[in-house]
C-alpha cells in the first residue's frame, strides 16, 4: 500500500525510503493462495494497469471482482464486503 501512495506525490509526506519513486513491494515471501484481491469495477483511482501488476505479484491469489462497486466498496456496502470475508474465512477452515 505505501509502494502505491509513492504515486501519488501529495500523499509522499513523511514516507522516508517509500518516497523513491513507484514500486511493488518484495511479495517473495507472501503465500498469494492466502491473499484474496477483491476489486471493485468501478474504481477509477486504481487503473487496470495497477490492478494487474498486483495479480501477476500474486499469482495464487483469488481474484474477487466487485460489480458496481468502486474504491472503497466496504463504505458503499459495508455489508457485503463483511460477508465476503467471512466467506473467505470459512473456506480457509474447512
Amino acid at each position: 500500500m505505501l509502494d502505491s501512495v509513492a504515486r501519488f506525490p501529495f500523499f509522499r509526506t513523511g514516507l522516508s525510503a517509500r518516497n523513491r519513486g513507484p514500486g511493488m513491494p518484495d511479495l517473495s515471501a507472501v503465500d498469494s493462495s492466502n491473499v484474496t484481491l477483491a476489486w471493485g469495477d468501478r474504481d477509477f483511482l486504481v487503473p487496470a494497469w495497477m490492478r494487474a501488476r498486483w495479480e501477476a505479484a500474486l499469482p495464487d491469489a483469488t481474484v474477487v471482482p466487485l460489480p458496481g462497486f468502486a474504491h472503497q466498496p466496504q463504505l458503499q456496502d459495508a455489508h457485503a464486503i463483511a460477508a465476503l470475508i467471512r466467506d473467505r474465512v470459512r473456506s480457509e477452515q474447512a
